[in-house]
Order: C-alpha cells, then sequence, then structure tokens
C-alpha cells in the first residue's frame, strides 16, 4: 500500500474513533475501516501529528471506543493525555496568578483561545493541548502587564517578519518553556472592542 492510502486509512479510522465525541448530539455509530497491523503506525503518527492523542485516550479510557488497539499505542496515547494534563495546569496556573494581579490593579483582559475551549467545550483540562496563553487587553495597559509578567520571569520575545508581531508582544520564561502573547489590536482592524 502506497504511504498517501496509508495516511487516507488512518484519517478515515480517527474520524470514526472520534465520531461519538465530536458528534455528542447525535448517536454516531462507530464504524472502523479494517486495520492491517501495518497500519497502526500510521494511526498513532496522524494522532500525534493532529494532536488528538489526549483525546484518543480519554475516549478509550471512558469506553467509547470499541476496537483492538496494540498496547504500545495506548501507552502512548496515556503518556500523552497526562503530559498534556501536566502541562496544561502549569499554565492554569499561571493563567490564574495574572488574572489575580490583573484583577488588584484593575485592568481588564478577555482570556482567548485554549482556557476559554478548555472550559466551554472539552471540559477535561487534558483534553485541549495549551502552547501557549492569550490574553487580549487594552493598549494603555499594555505596559504594566509587561511588567506583571516581567516580574514573574518573563521576557519579551525578540520581534520576527511574522505580520502578528503588530498586533501582539509574546513574552517567554525560558525555565518552564511557557509563552505569554498579549493581543492589543485585534486580528482584523475592522473590529473594535469597547476598551481598546
Amino acid at each position: 500500500m502506497n504511504p498517501l492510502d496509508k495516511r487516507i486509512r488512518a484519517l478515515h479510522w480517527l474520524f470514526a474513533a472520534m465520531g461519538s465525541w465530536l458528534f455528542r448530539s447525535q448517536n454516531s455509530q462507530q464504524q472502523f475501516p479494517p486495520v492491517d497491523d501495518g497500519e497502526w503506525e500510521s494511526i498513532g503518527d496522524m494522532a500525534w501529528f493532529h494532536n488528538i492523542e489526549p483525546l484518543l485516550y480519554w475516549m478509550l479510557s471512558n469506553a467509547e471506543i470499541s476496537a483492538d488497539i496494540p498496547k504500545w499505542l495506548k501507552q502512548r496515547w496515556e503518556q500523552a493525555y497526562f503530559g498534556n494534563f501536566l502541562r496544561n495546569e502549569e499554565y492554569l496556573d499561571i493563567l490564574n496568578t495574572l488574572l489575580t494581579e490583573y484583577q488588584k490593579k484593575g485592568i481588564p483582559v478577555i482570556v482567548l483561545k485554549g482556557p476559554a475551549l478548555i472550559a466551554r467545550i472539552y471540559r477535561d483540562p487534558a483534553l485541549r493541548t495549551l502552547s501557549d496563553l492569550d490574553i487580549l487587553c487594552s493598549r494603555r495597559d499594555l505596559q504594566q502587564i509587561v511588567n506583571i509578567s516581567s516580574r514573574m520571569g518573563y521576557t519579551i520575545m525578540a520581534d520576527g517578519d511574522d505580520p502578528a508581531t503588530a498586533h501582539h508582544v509574546a513574552m517567554n520564561r525560558a525555565e518552564s518553556e511557557t509563552i505569554l502573547e498579549f493581543h492589543f489590536i485585534p486580528y482584523d482592524s475592522s473590529v473594535r472592542l469597547n476598551f481598546l
């Protein structure tokens, strides 16, 4: 079987596996395509690439996948789930500290993307991978926000050629490899928020 066909079959299997989670409101039946022993590696690689290993482990743990999956792949998904859980807990602790400091200073912010999705959609902190914290803030509050982050050990990342750098300030803390992004202009400049 050629590599492209393997990837397509792997994607079909992954869609079937995730169907009950994706279509919770509907009664979706799992109809797994047949898998040859040599295809499990492709399924594992595609799950990693699309960052759904934690979700697959959660579904296995909650008996939402009824398929004979190799032990090594189950272990890989378990490791991804718990690694993601620990990483996200670190980010959520940082977010809690930041929000507490902003509240003390009367700085209004909006938490974007990952943490908001975890609360509203995923409902399990291990299912959505956080690679950074995105916070929308007012340009006038940006210096205070950068100062708070600096006191927590964050430094401003070098601006690159990325057009997004005109819309945000990125900071990182090397020892924890965590990243904060403070967005002070919505990406669509035609959108204006009241507190900007």
